[in-house]
């Protein structure tokens, strides 16, 4: 799914607030990948273009900014998994955060622009679910937001 289809449905059900919503210079997506060694794959990279530095009503409660990636927010999740004995797998990119102690990564693939997601979350110790894709993941979010709207509506449309 492309990024458009994930702005159709912030419009339709957050009723996002595009005038508040500042995204990231390809600049400024460059520095991000040079100082973690990472290619980003698209879906991502689009985000970031679109909502990286603000993204209005849409992830408010939660850390994922450029700001908080270049002041370690990939480094900083990953070593509080660590510290609880957590594997995570060598090409996961911490990419949000939230209350210190929930985390997302996206497990970057080679030829995958729209990359599966973990979230990590504490339940008697760490464990997470997947997403199929960055897509799910913030659709899932807006599910969240909107738990009157089901998956299953988000994913037909």
């Amino acid at each position: 799914m492309s990024f458009e289809m994930l702005k159709k449905k912030l419009q339709k059900y957050l009723l996002i607030q595009w005038n508040k919503v500042k995204g990231c210079t390809v600049e400024e997506i460059d520095v991000l990948e040079k100082k973690y060694n990472i290619q980003f794959p698209l879906f991502y990279k689009e985000f970031l273009l679109n909502m990286g530095k603000h993204s209005g009503n849409f992830l408010e409660e939660y850390t994922y900014n450029y700001d908080s990636l270049l002041d370690d927010l990939h480094t900083d999740s990953k070593n509080v998994l660590l510290a609880n004995n957590i594997d995570i797998p060598n090409n996961a990119f911490f990419f949000l955060d939230y209350s210190g102690n929930q985390f997302a990564c996206f497990l970057n693939e080679k030829n995958n622009d729209n990359p599966c997601v973990r979230f990590y979350y504490q339940d008697n110790g760490y464990k997470y679910f997947e997403t199929k894709s960055l897509y799910e993941f913030y659709l899932d979010t807006i599910h969240f937001y909107r738990n009157d709207v089901t998956m299953e509506e988000l994913l037909k449309e």
